[in-house]
């Protein structure tokens, strides 16, 4: 898959968010930014790339008004797929540790905050506060995206597990989606269980129905 940098615009935007949460880190900005630059161009990614971050900032923008720390919820949407390693069951530990990294000894409680965000995008369990309800339901957002849009994410998601056969493959994924669904809600926040709620219930529905087929 050929590389794609990040626009200017949205370099620009996450090198000015790190500049007034966290100022000067261990790492130095410049780096963060292409070590967040190659894990999103890595070539087995498919769904989780740079296309995911900047769908995910678009969502992160439409409620930012209703967070009480907006700055440290898109920290956490920048690298709460830092790493993605298919099959791995780590992924979001090691992107909360990469954010630790990166970050240095600079406002630690702010740190922890989005390293704690991070880790609620595994999705098997409670956020630990409304910080993690906000970062959940972004990264689910694309759950209730009309449907060929989601079909079209479904797609991408299975090309980036092609090593693993079908038969296991759609079964960890049945059981993930229906996991979510059985839930009173799917989505943690007000804002976004009213955005896409109804039609992320339908999307899942017809895809576990059409693969029961």
């Amino acid at each position: 898959m050929a590389y794609k940098p990040w626009p200017n615009g949205l370099r620009q935007r996450f090198l000015a968010l790190w500049q007034r949460s966290l100022g000067p880190s261990t790492c130095g900005v410049a780096k963060v930014v292409q070590r967040l630059e190659r894990s999103y161009a890595e070539p087995h990614r498919r769904y989780h790339t740079f296309e995911h971050i900047r769908f995910c900032l678009t969502q992160h923008d439409l409620a930012a008004q209703r967070m009480p720390l907006p700055d440290a919820v898109e920290l956490a949407v920048w690298f709460h797929d830092a790493v993605h390693q298919p099959g791995s069951h780590s992924n979001e530990a090691a992107s909360a540790a990469m954010f630790r990294h990166a970050a240095g000894a600079a406002a630690p409680l702010l740190v922890e905050r989005v390293a704690s965000m991070i880790l609620d995008t595994t999705h098997d369990h409670k956020p630990t506060d409304q910080h993690g309800g906000f970062m959940v339901d972004i990264d689910l957002a694309s759950l209730g995206r009309p449907w060929p849009n989601f079909i079209e994410d479904s797609r991408l998601l299975r090309q980036e597990q092609a090593c693993v056969p079908d038969q296991p493959y759609l079964i960890a994924q049945a059981l993930f989606l229906e996991k979510l669904i059985h839930r009173p809600y799917l989505y943690r926040t007000p804002f976004f269980r009213l955005r896409y709620e109804r039609r992320a219930r339908a999307n899942i529905a017809r895809l576990l129905e059409k693969q029961a087929a």
